[in-house]
């Protein structure tokens, strides 16, 4: 297996080269691959155990059992070698997963192409509790634009389907276009176009989609430590502060409970700021009066958390601002509520909405009935996007919303965002004063269940009196 990865692995990678040095390369391959499966026993050696205990390990240990096949790709290709070496390595102490984790480094190392400066980084460090991590460097230029109109046709000949990036780089579908075309003017020389194109984003999406049991606990662990640092920043709030203050005092939450640091930009918006939605300036003070809204994520082992609370400055919500708030919480509670097996992301929005144009009615924030608002859209003027998104690797996560044209039903392990509010600008001159410039949306991650859902984000207290409550041991 670790040939056929290597050879095409060489095939892909190096055809920039002319086609003679991409043979001396493939001889080369076959001459290396002994040494390759010498390697690989040595790591499987290395890692003799069967139990998944961690113990201590040797960086140098590690890293010393590839310099065979690092030393020999620096001769043959005139690479100079820059080796990191970390400090207080733990290595899992199983086999299996070792061996799987060194072999893709294996593979990554040969299909490092040669970078502007002649050097592919091998470094190792600590990833996790009980975990080591190892890359190998792959900043090459790949295959020259003006390669492509000879490198594709041979690359796509005779293949039914191929997976690119459509429309992320025009030049290759244009290149891809006229490569097909080449291939079917060749048809009585054998060749064949291929028949259909896929999204490569869409292939590598699905499979995010569904958690396995590795990525839930990381994702927990990256929720566990956004609720906390929520919690941190209720406490610390004051009037008279600055935004950026909170988010400083988030990040720091973060940070201190080990997070890599903010899985995106954090929002901190008080007062009219609020009803901004990607608002990151951050830069404004915090008024007596006024609701904060944090829209904040920490990042643990590459996932992360995102959830949204907004809470009163002073400690107390106005009765305005306490009317809008359970207005949000009530369209959360129901949208959480359809996340279960079956149902869909639409569903959830849809439950959410409902909830929002009744309130919206029954404020009197637009005079219309609950139905009104809700069919002919006018909740917009309030609430302007979407109730959820998947989460993980990135706080929108990759994968499809839809099959077939359909919502995409919910299924046990994917983790998704609920996330309704209410955005009244300080500038809607028609309404009540104590109703401008309040912002509040409430935002939970969403574990879907064989039997339910999980609430990953309960931590963080969201009614009313949990809030006021917490604010009251500042």
């Amino acid at each position: 297996n670790s040939l056929k990865i290597a050879l095409t692995v060489l095939r892909n990678s190096w055809l920039k080269f002319e086609r003679p040095r991409v043979e001396h390369y493939l001889e080369q391959m076959l001459v290396e691959i002994g040494r390759v499966e010498h390697l690989l026993r040595s790591l499987r050696t290395f890692s003799a155990f069967e139990d998944v205990q961690s113990r201590p390990c040797s960086t140098r240990a590690v890293l010393s059992s590839l310099a065979p096949m690092v030393e020999s790709a620096a001769r043959e290709r005139g690479i100079r070698q820059h080796i990191d070496l970390g400090d207080d390595l733990w290595a899992m102490a199983d086999c299996r997963a070792l061996y799987q984790a060194l072999l893709n480094l294996v593979t990554n190392a040969l299909d490092a192409t040669l970078p502007a400066e002649g050097r592919v980084e091998l470094r190792a460090f600590r990833c996790g509790p009980g975990a080591i991590a190892l890359e190998v460097s792959d900043n090459g230029d790949g295959i020259p634009t003006e390669d492509l109109d000879e490198v594709l046709p041979g690359l796509v000949d005779g293949h039914e389907t191929v997976y690119l990036p459509i429309g992320r780089w025009p030049s290759l579908d244009e290149a891809l276009a006229r490569a097909c075309a080449r291939l079917r003017r060749s048809n009585r020389e054998g060749k064949t176009p291929p028949r259909r194109l896929g999204e490569v984003a869409d292939l590598l999406g699905e499979e995010r989609i569904i958690k396995d049991d590795g990525a839930l606990a990381s994702l927990r662990r990256a929720v566990d430590i956004t609720a906390e640092a929520h919690v941190a920043a209720m406490r610390a709030t004051r009037p008279g502060m600055w935004e950026y203050e909170i988010e400083a005092l988030i990040e720091y939450e973060f940070r201190r409970r080990g997070s890599s640091g903010p899985g995106y930009g954090s929002i901190v918006g008080a007062g009219d700021n609020a009803t901004i939605l990607h608002y990151v300036d951050n830069r404004d003070a915090l008024r007596e009066g006024e609701v904060l809204l944090v829209d904040a994520g920490a990042e643990w082992d590459y996932f992360t958390g995102d959830i949204t609370r907004a809470w009163p400055i002073s400690g107390k919500f106005s009765g305005e601002q306490r009317a809008v708030y359970e207005v949000v919480l009530a369209a959360n509670l129901a949208g959480i509520a359809k996340a279960v097996v079956g149902s869909s992301i639409d569903a959830i929005h849809e439950a959410c909405v409902t909830v929002l144009c009744e309130g919206i009615a029954a404020l009197g924030l637009i005079d219309a009935s609950a139905e009104k608002i809700q069919e002919q859209g006018l909740y917009r003027r309030f609430y302007m996007h979407r109730t959820s998104h998947w989460l993980g690797v990135d706080v929108h996560d990759v994968g499809r919303y839809t099959l077939g044209g359909k919502p995409r039903p919910l299924a046990p392990g994917q983790v998704l965002t609920i996330e309704p509010g209410l955005y009244i600008s300080a500038l809607e001159d028609d309404l009540p004063p104590g109703f401008r410039g309040i912002g509040v949306r409430i935002e939970d991650d969403v574990l879907i269940t064989e039997d339910g859902h999980e609430v990953l984000s309960a931590k963080a207290p969201k009614s009313v009196a949990a809030i006021e409550e917490l604010m009251a041991t500042r």
